[in-house]
């Protein structure tokens, strides 16, 4: 479909065929894209760039935001439609700053996550003073953020 074009390149959506898609802040796509979108979830199909053939897909799609897609539908920034459609089944996570009883939890897994991509078989432990501090701080960038740690 364009100059120089030798071969077909298969799209993130058909190598997902037959599992999940999972799209991290949805309510900040763009209008012009979410028409498009749409209509994928509704056809269930896609067809390459430059052919006519449509490809039919059986896709999960999981969809994340921080956005309140309530308000951004009711300021157009988000169609309405496509609102109905993603969200059958919302869960709604609050901010850590919210759950500070997952700190000890998101502690205890970082740090044997770390430990193991270190190769490294020691158990650590935390002091409860650090997890205390930790539970001071107001986590503006949740979890992302806790992991950098």
């Amino acid at each position: 479909s364009f100059t120089g074009a030798i071969s077909n390149k298969i799209g993130l959506f058909e190598l997902a065929d037959g599992g999940s898609v999972f799209l991290d802040e949805i309510g900040d796509l763009p209008l012009h894209l979410q028409g498009k979108l749409l209509r994928v979830i509704e056809e269930k199909s896609i067809s390459r760039i430059g052919s006519s053939q449509e490809i039919s897909l059986d896709i999960r799609f999981v969809f994340a935001t921080n956005t309140n897609l309530d308000t951004a539908v009711s300021e157009n920034r988000f169609r309405k439609d496509l609102f109905f459609r993603i969200c059958v089944f919302p869960v709604n996570l609050p901010p850590l700053r919210e759950r500070k009883g997952d700190i000890n939890l998101l502690t205890k897994f970082f740090l044997k996550k770390f430990c193991k991509d270190m190769n490294r078989n020691k158990e650590l432990l935390v002091k409860d003073s650090v997890i205390k501090k930790l539970s001071e701080y107001n986590w503006p960038g949740n979890v992302r953020e806790f992991q950098t740690l």
